[in-house]
């Protein structure tokens, strides 16, 4: 494995370029990018802050990336778009690390299926309950048998940029690899430590794991996502999750009936109050680390207002899949607060992509509306202030929205949160 081709797709996002600079030293490390993005990607990228192993100070010159080519030595990088990279790539064993979002898989899918040896590995990293079942089915829908492993991101990771380098600041304690079908067996286990040896141990740590120990380790990551739905229609940075009691308690809330789902499927979760603790404890650092630390929801939905792009999100893999869940489980549970937060954010998809269709400029200030009103109501500065330096443009679409705040509704108590979104939601539409 150590000598085979690895080829990451998605590398010019935070998880691909941190996945890029604890993978760089591989004898055949590649990556596949869009041909719009081949500009932009071609910059010095560093390894800038490192919570977990500060010592990585890994530095990856603009001069080491080749274009259109293989490196021709550990200390080069080639650089493949999806017109260029040629078919029968992987002409012997290799490994795909695919950090793009879930609802980009099957076109990811479309454009290195020509490429791939039968026993290439996908190797998944994104949020989510069980992804690999989904990468799976497309997959096979289109005759591909491809292993897949999903690595659980244990932390979080973002990135800050400017005309000379891609600079990755880093939350992320380790990998946890497995797959949510699989239990141990010695082939399975064999193919899990291959992975692990691709990643130097003195840069990060990825662990292999089986059976319920990586169901419930997959779970406790996606706990901490639950509100991600919230960040998607409030733009709430993590400072802000801990900083004000409000958003804190709906938080708890999520957490506790997220909790209450994972019990109800057997999963070996410990003590309640050490695992919410321990979640927002996460959003702290996160918060510290950067004031404008946006959860992926939420900088799905700013890069869609801001780019007027169509809106997509992971939620069917977090929230819904929780809530489902609990639901096959057949054993008691509450997750009604959850699936409050789903079915708005559904709502807000729903509504935005439709505008979207006629008025792509209408569309993203529908929804930027509607943060600054959830946000009005959740007590926090309307205005997405914090953001400004990471989302360019965004202060200017701000100053055109004008909303009559005597009007919009405070939320006085977690348990009338969803009542209110549902308003602001309706009053969005109607401005």
């Amino acid at each position: 494995m150590e000598q085979s081709k690895i080829l990451i797709v998605g590398a010019n996002g935070a998880m691909g370029s941190f996945a890029l600079l604890k993978m760089f030293g591989n004898e055949n490390l590649s990556v596949l990018i869009l041909p719009s993005e081949q500009q932009g990607f071609i910059k010095d990228k560093v390894m800038h802050e490192d919570e977990w192993h500060p010592g990585d100070t890994t530095v990856i010159k603009k001069s080491a990336f080749v274009v259109g080519r293989e490196p021709s030595s550990r200390d080069e990088v080639g650089v493949f778009t999806t017109e260029s990279i040629p078919a029968g790539f992987f002409d012997k064993n290799g490994i795909v690390v695919i950090t793009s979002k879930i609802f980009h898989y099957e076109s990811v899918i479309d454009s290195i299926k020509h490429t791939l040896n039968k026993n290439t590995l996908l190797l998944i990293l994104v949020n989510g309950l069980n992804p690999e079942l989904s990468l799976e089915r497309i997959c096979r829908k289109k005759g591909l048998t491809n292993p897949v492993v999903r690595a659980v991101v244990m932390g979080g990771t973002h990135y800050t940029i400017d005309a000379e380098k891609f600079s990755v600041h880093s939350g992320v304690a380790k990998f946890v690899i497995g797959h949510w079908k699989k239990e141990m067996s010695a082939s399975w286990k064999n193919m899990l430590e291959k992975i692990a040896s691709v990643f130097p141990r003195e840069k990060f740590v990825v662990e292999p794991q089986y059976g319920v120990d990586y169901r419930t380790l997959c779970f406790d990551k996606v706990l901490a996502n639950l509100v991600n739905p919230v960040s998607a229609f409030t733009g709430c940075p993590t400072i802000e999750y801990v900083e004000y009691d409000l958003v804190r308690d709906l938080i708890t809330r999520c957490f506790n009936q997220g909790i209450d789902v994972g019990l109800s499927i057997g999963l070996k979760l410990s003590d309640r109050s050490n695992v919410i603790s321990r979640k927002l404890e996460m959003y702290e650092k996160a918060g510290r680390t950067s004031k404008a630390h946006l959860p992926s929801m939420g900088q799905d939905s700013m890069r869609s207002i801001l780019s007027r792009g169509i809106l997509y999100h992971e939620n069917d893999h977090i929230g819904v899949a929780v809530v489902n869940e609990g639901r096959e489980a057949k054993k008691p549970y509450n997750a009604a607060y959850i699936d409050g937060f789903n079915t708005i954010l559904a709502k807000v998809t729903d509504y935005y992509n439709t505008v979207y269709k006629g008025d792509k400029d209408k569309a993203a200030l529908f929804l930027l509306e509607l943060m600054m009103r959830n946000r009005y109501s959740l007590g926090l500065n309307p205005n997405n202030s914090p953001l400004y330096d990471q989302f360019r443009g965004l202060d200017e679409l701000e100053s055109r929205i004008h909303i009559d705040y005597a009007k919009v509704k405070r939320i006085l108590s977690i348990d009338e949160a969803a009542s209110v979104f549902e308003e602001n939601l309706a009053a969005a539409k109607q401005s």
